[in-house]
């Protein structure tokens, strides 16, 4: 599963992730998903280890017929320069430009961001539907499974726009200015209407992520036999934030031995619930991935995102 914090709005393993490392001399880990059916998702490049992925240079990804939707380049982990997104039959369908001064904002893990524009959108025969940057735009985004439509000025949303998730009965209407969100109003799938101040909001632990890791260092408890065997390395996990804010599907990714994984797991289990994370006011599962670096002369683990 991808690293950091990822959004879940469909099954909880839609995909499989294979890293490898040709041989230890090379400089990038080769990043390889695929959906249960063996065809492509998505391949790329990081410069850490999993779980720690932080993306390289081009990333491509695909539907599950095959067929190339996106390439995205990027740098120490974000978005940079151009990304193209392409209709089913291979032409260009969007050119989006990253790293800019002022644009939109996009999440690229937990309160990390980066501001884009929107450069050309085209349709399925190549015409370019905005002039100079600026037209009526009807799109479905195919990373974020969702269809919107609204106006753009000079590559940046502007004025009122609207949208609905393909795969939930979740509709909204937003209002931005010069690429600013200003504000949103949803209709969640059981007809309750919320207003919301930020399209994405990531999950969030009572008193911020730094409590959080303090209470996860001082309740982390060492085994007899992990303080008997003088354990030092790193435990790795991964868990889903509920949109009830409990954790759910707590995995150990890797593990020292000696009862050092469960521990961690125990320590999870009895965390209090978090604030969950809003997609366009709508609420989502979101997976954390979270490294322990344990030594037995430091009774508490160090921890971070």
């Amino acid at each position: 599963m991808n690293d950091g914090t990822e959004a879940i709005l469909n099954s909880d393993a839609d995909f499989i992730r294979t890293v490898e490392r040709q041989s230890s001399t090379e400089k990038f880990y080769a990043i390889l998903d695929t959906y249960p059916n063996g065809v492509l998702k998505k391949s790329a490049l990081s410069s850490k280890p999993y779980p720690s992925i932080e993306y390289e240079g081009k990333v491509s990804s695909y539907d599950k017929n095959g067929v190339l939707m996106l390439e995205k380049k990027y740098l120490q982990g974000k978005p940079e320069g151009q990304a193209i997104y392409y209709h089913a039959n291979g032409q260009i369908k969007q050119i989006v430009e990253y790293g800019i001064e002022k644009g939109m904002i996009e999440f690229v893990k937990a309160a990390t961001t980066v501001k884009y524009r929107l450069e050309s959108f085209r349709d399925s025969t190549g015409k370019d539907l905005l002039k100079e940057g600026s037209g009526y735009v009807k799109d479905r985004d195919f990373e974020k499974e969702l269809y919107e439509e609204g106006n753009y000025v000079n590559g940046l949303k502007d004025g009122d726009w609207k949208g609905h998730f393909l795969k939930v009965n979740h509709s909204y209407k937003e209002v931005f200015k010069e690429g600013e969100f200003i504000s949103g109003k949803a209709t969640l799938s059981d007809g309750t209407i919320t207003k919301y101040k930020t399209e994405e909001s990531p999950p969030e632990y009572p008193g911020g992520i730094n409590a959080f890791l303090t209470y996860v260092g001082n309740n982390y408890k060492y085994t007899p036999e992990a303080q008997q065997a003088g354990v030092k390395g790193r435990v790795v996990l991964s868990f889903v934030i509920e949109t009830s804010g409990k954790l759910s599907n707590i995995k150990v990714l890797r593990d020292i031995g000696y009862g050092t994984g469960d521990a961690a797991v125990k320590v999870l289990e009895r965390s209090p619930k978090w604030i969950s994370a809003h997609n366009h006011g709508m609420p989502v599962r979101v997976r954390y991935t979270l490294p322990l670096q344990l030594n037995i002369e430091n009774t508490t683990p160090q921890s971070r995102f």
